[in-house]
């Protein structure tokens, strides 16, 4: 049963993840993460990415 639950859980089911006595997620909410910056971060680089990509289409023939 663990096996299955290790291999077929998916993260948006997690509520609560305790680490070393420490609560790191609490309603599915990461607790020790500064979600905005990850967020701004990620956005930022997801549109370097794509302007990269739209670079490199343009000097294709």
């Amino acid at each position: 049963m663990l096996g299955t639950l290790v291999h077929t859980g998916q993260g948006r089911v997690v509520y609560t993840v305790i680490v070393e006595g420490e609560v790191v997620v609490r309603g599915g909410e990461p607790l020790r993460v500064d979600k905005l910056a990850v967020l701004e971060a990620a956005e930022k680089a997801a549109s370097a990415l794509w302007g990269r990509a739209r670079a490199e289409a343009a000097s294709q023939p």
